[in-house]
């Protein structure tokens, strides 16, 4: 008898794959719909339909975001090692892009977030950083965020400095420690 149960749940769930759905996307969010793994649409705020059988959804927060990156060493233009943190503010204006461009858009905005933050403090003096941390820093690291993340569907509202300061590192190699 549990079997035919089995048998007649498996039914349901297949029959019901082919009955159209409603589905609902905030107004802070946007999305993307796979029809048939290939095709991809644009899914905008609001209430849209779907074949669960042929289409699969990714919907993301396209709201405006922060996304604080952690903190790494680098070496100032100078040779001054510091650590450094950003904080960035993003919006993602192209759902399409970001999901087809990338497995996970909030580690692609992270990981381009810190390759922007090399090219900017590595290219710089400690005094310069200094000086200017609050002013050109801040313009500069927002701008090549922006740059590189472009092509994903981001945009970069806003890059700041959220750690700086100037440290010893050390390398740990087998039993052996490295300082610079």
């Amino acid at each position: 008898m549990s079997e035919l149960f089995s048998l007649l749940s498996d039914f349901i769930k297949t029959l019901v794959c082919w009955v159209p759905r409603l589905g609902i996307c905030r107004q802070t969010h946007g999305g993307v719909k796979f029809i048939r793994g290939w095709k991809v649409k644009r899914i905008w705020p609001g209430m849209f339909w779907y074949l669960p059988i042929t289409t699969e959804i990714e919907v993301l927060p396209t709201a405006r975001q922060s996304m604080n990156i952690s903190p790494q060493i680098l070496v100032t233009k100078d040779g001054r090692s510091v650590v450094v943190g950003v904080v960035f503010t993003v919006e993602i204006t192209d759902p399409v892009k970001a999901v087809g461009r990338s497995w996970d858009s909030t580690d692609m905005i992270s990981d381009i977030g810190s390759l922007a933050a090399v090219k900017v403090i590595t290219s710089r003096t400690f005094a310069e950083i200094k000086e200017e941390i609050a002013g050109a820093v801040c313009e500069e690291l927002a701008k090549e965020a922006q740059r590189l993340l472009k092509p994903y569907g981001v945009k970069v509202l806003q890059g700041r400095l959220s750690d700086f300061a100037e440290c010893r590192a050390f390398r740990l190699i087998g039993d052996a420690a490295s300082y610079g």
